[in-house]
Formats: structure tokens, C-alpha cells, sequence
């Protein structure tokens, strides 16, 4: 059966959040044109993938004034409630006046006539609405809460942190620790299905142990970083096949904030401001070892047949309490004296639980050397493997473990290393799951609150210039 334009108009909007964002913000704001630009179209697509189920977990990072809120905690919600008016969804902003302002708008939406011929089977229920809740007939509805609130009472399906963090919060441990906790202990606590539901968190960066910080340093997010400008090469998925690609210096909405403007707000604003509100790269005082745009980028590695072979960097740690640092193990690739950071391992592990990390990630990767730092643990695993059935596994030749000894401080030994980034002969990817923690940490050593990784790095580019006793590197 044939049916009209209209109808074929209105399931479009109905089943095509980016559609329906591009009608639905002529409701709102009667005037002002969408714009359809390739970060919005990013955070659409990263909204899509929630849609479907296939991300649970979502940080996205923008700079100010970069349509995050309208998209996410008033389109988002009323396109979610619009394809299932039972789900009850909680949105969480640090200003009550924002929590109620976005709270209103999405009402505001949910009750014109475009959104009514849309989902006809939504409607909000008469009754005891008020400026922080809503409910639908069906059960469904919305809550807005200032961060450190109660959400006692309300379950969730979907939780949208929006800006949980005050700026002026963000320089004090105690602060930070507090809301940390208020994530993990109450929002959290707070979605029905512990399993399947949804999180999302967008705002900008203002600490490298910010809730951005925080939840990706613990794993399990999906992260959409959108810098104001371009710190490095960036591959950004927009849509199917489609991709937003940038190259440093590149900003991020030249028509809204070209080069000059943003020249000016780093000026107004100061440096650490500006590397965290608008570049998503928040920075501590002291961090300035390393400079990421060093660093040289690949969008995939080399043919393996043009390499030499894998090498991985350990850098273990003690024990899996929550004060206790990282495990990290570095995996890289050598051609000639070029490297390439294949993968980096990082969890805190009790020591039989690092040990059978060890083996997998050497089986995995078929290494021809892995090196230990050789403190007492790092001793310990190096005399249960250098013996070991790995050593004669591959056929492309045996697996070498040796222990190494560290010299120098710290800062001393990572200084050294420098110059093979500067020289060019350091790779990293354009993308990873593990790559933002990773150049955080770069980023901010030695200020940085952990620093394994850094280790682990600099443990491997030390290691390339030394002669490995029985090693033929």
C-alpha cells in the first residue's frame, strides 16, 4: 500500500534523529537555521550509535557554545521519549538554572504540534509536572538534577551528565573526588539495568582528572573529543563511510570561530583555559616534557612483511588496589629506527593476574623481546618467563625477556628520549580506544597524578639504544 508524502515525511523525521534535529530546532528557535556542520554532524552520529544499543557509555567533549546541550540533553531526550514514552531518563547539570532552562525547553518541544504529529503515541500526562520533572502517559518521562542533588526516587533508564563540573570547581582535589564519587555512588547507582543502560557525558575539559579524566581512565567509554582547533591529524567519523578529516591548526567551525577569533579567546582567556575548554587537552602547571604535536601520526601500520619486529615495554605494578598504580605494557613496532605504538595495556592487575597478562599479550603479539623494569615485581616476572616454552614458540623466532635496570630520575630519563620524537622516529595512531589516556599522561608528565605509561615508553626508546644481552636488535 502506497502512503502519502506526508506520511513518508513524518516516519523520516520519526526514525532519523538527524532529521528530526534539523526540523525540531525551528520549533525552538523560530529563525535560526541549523547548521549543518561536520562536528555537529559527529555528535549525531556518536548519538546514533546510542540509538541502536551498540554504545552504553559516552563522553563527549566540546568546546563552549558549540550546540552540545540543545543536542543532547533537550533533542536527544525528546527524540528518545518520542520512539519509547516509557523510558524514564534523568539529565544532570552542575547550574540549576541550566537543569531547569533545558528541562523547560524540552517540554517546550514535546508539546508543539510538529512533535505531536511526529510521535503521536507521546504525550506528557496532566497533572503534578513541575519545573524539574515531567511524566508521560505511559509511564516514561524526564528529571533534571544539579550535580550533588537526590535522584533518590527516580530510576533511570538513560542518565545525561551535562556539565557536571563547575570550572571554578575543577582546580580542587576535594571537589573533584566529591562529584567523582557522586557519579559512581548515585548517578550510576541509579539506572535501572546496571548492564544495558545508557550514560552520557558532554561538556568540556577543565582538569586532566576531571569526570572525563575519571571515566576514562577506568575504560569502557566511547570518547568524542571535538578540539576547537586541531592539535594533531584527526580522522572523525560523521556518518557511513563518511569522515571529518583535520589536520593541525585546523579549527573546528571556522564560520562560527575562525583562526583570528580563537587566537583572541587563547589570549583573554590564558593557556590552561583555553587547552581545556577549547582544545579538550587540559594541562597541569610543570607538565611540559613532551610535546604531542611531536609526535608523528599513522593512520594504519605498515605492511608487517616491511618490519622487523614487535617489541613490549612493562612497566608493572604491585598490586589491583585503588591506590595502587597501573600496570602498563607498550607494544611497538619497529622499522629500522622508526617505532610505531601499536597498543598500550593498562589495568591494575594482582601479580598471578599480571602474570597471565604477560603470556597473552606475548602470544598475541609474537614479540621479539619483552622487557621488564626490573624492580622487585618486574624481577619476578622476568625469571618466571626468560626460561619459559615462549621463548621457542614462533616461528619467525624466539620471544627475549629480560629485565632492565633503571637510571636516572624520571624526568632525567624521558628528557633524553626526546629527541627521537622530535627527530620524528615516534608513531602514534591517529585513533585508539587508549589513545587520549595516553597522551594525557604525556601530556601532563610529571605533573601527572600516574605516570606507566610514560615509563613504558620511555623504558622501549632506552632499550633501542642499548645492546640486549642475547638479543639481536
Amino acid at each position: 500500500m502506497n502512503i502519502s508524502d506526508k506520511e513518508a515525511l513524518r516516519i523520516h523525521y520519526a526514525t532519523n534523529i538527524g532529521a528530526f534535529c534539523r526540523r525540531a530546532v525551528e520549533e525552538l528557535y523560530p529563525g535560526r537555521p541549523y547548521r549543518d556542520v561536520p562536528h555537529i554532524r559527529a555528535i549525531i552520529w556518536e548519538l546514533e550509535r546510542v540509538l541502536t544499543g551498540e554504545t552504553t557509555r559516552l563522553v563527549i567533549n566540546v568546546p563552549p557554545r558549540h550546540y552540545k546541550s540543545t543536542l543532547v540533553s533537550v533533542l536527544l531526550v525528546t527524540f528518545l521519549l518520542g520512539l519509547d514514552p516509557t523510558r524514564k531518563i534523568m539529565v544532570v547539570s552542575y547550574a540549576g538554572e541550566l537543569a531547569i532552562e533545558l528541562h523547560n525547553l524540552t517540554r517546550d518541544l514535546m508539546l508543539t504540534p510538529f512533535y505531536a504529529w511526529v510521535f503521536p503515541k507521546t504525550k506528557i500526562k496532566k497533572g503534578k509536572n513541575t519545573e524539574i520533572v515531567f511524566k508521560t502517559t505511559k509511564g516514561g518521562g524526564r528529571k533534571a538534577v544539579t550535580t550533588g542533588g537526590s535522584a533518590m526516587g527516580f530510576g533511570a533508564d538513560i542518565i545525561i551528565g551535562d556539565d557536571l563540573m563547575k570550572p571554578e570547581e575543577a582546580m580542587s582535589e576535594v571537589r573533584r573526588k566529591k562529584i567523582n564519587e557522586y557519579l559512581d555512588n548515585t548517578l550510576l547507582g541509579r539506572l535501572d539495568d546496571k548492564k544495558d543502560g545508557t550514560m552520557i557525558m558532554v561538556q568540556q575539559r577543565l582538569h586532566p582528572e576531571d569526570t572525563t579524566g575519571y571515566v576514562l581512565g577506568k575504560g569502557g567509554w566511547k570518547h568524542l573529543k571535538l578540539s576547537a582547533l586541531a592539535t594533531t591529524q584527526e580522522s572523525i567519523q560523521i556518518g557511513p563511510n563518511q569522515f571529518f578529516q583535520r589536520q593541525p591548526g585546523d579549527p573546528l567551525d571556522p564560520e562560527r570561530e575562525d583562526l583570528e577569533t580563537l587566537a583572541q579567546l587563547r589570549s583573554d582567556v590564558g593557556e590552561m583555559v583555553f587547552a581545556g575548554q577549547w582544545l579538550q587537552e587540559p594541562t597541569l602547571p610543570g607538565g611540559n616534557v613532551f610535546k604531542i604535536e611531536q609526535f608523528k601520526r599513522c593512520s594504519e601500520l605498515p605492511p608487517l612483511h616491511h618490519c622487523e619486529y614487535y617489541v613490549q615495554s612493562w612497566d608493572p605494578a604491585v598490586t589491583a588496589s585503588v591506590t595502587s598504580d597501573y600496570s602498563v605494557c607498550t607494544t611497538w613496532l619497529k622499522q629500522g629506527d622508526i617505532y610505531y605504538l601499536v597498543d598500550v595495556f593498562r589495568e591494575k592487575l594482582e601479580y598471578v593476574d599480571l602474570e597471565k597478562a604477560v603470556h597473552a599479550l606475548a602470544i598475541q603479539y609474537k614479540p621479539r623481546l619483552v622487557i621488564f623494569e626490573a624492580s622487585h615485581i618486574g624481577q619476578a616476572l622476568y625469571s618466571k618467563f626468560y626460561k619459559s616454552e615462549l621463548s621457542k614458540a614462533y616461528a619467525s623466532g624466539p620471544t627475549y625477556f629480560r629485565a632492565m635496570n633503571v637510571s636516572q630520575d624520571k624526568v632525567t630519563r624521558a628528557a633524553v628520549q626526546t629527541v627521537k620524537i622530535e627527530q620524528g622516529r615516534v608513531v602514534l595512531p591517529v585513533k585508539a580506544d587508549w589513545l587520549d589516556a595516553f597522551e594525557a599522561e604525556l601530556r601532563d608528565f610529571p605533573a601527572a597524578k600516574h605516570d606507566d605509561q610514560v615509563d613504558s615508553m620511555v623504558q622501549f626508546l632506552r632499550a633501542m639504544d642499548l645492546p640486549i644481552a642475547g638479543v639481536n636488535i
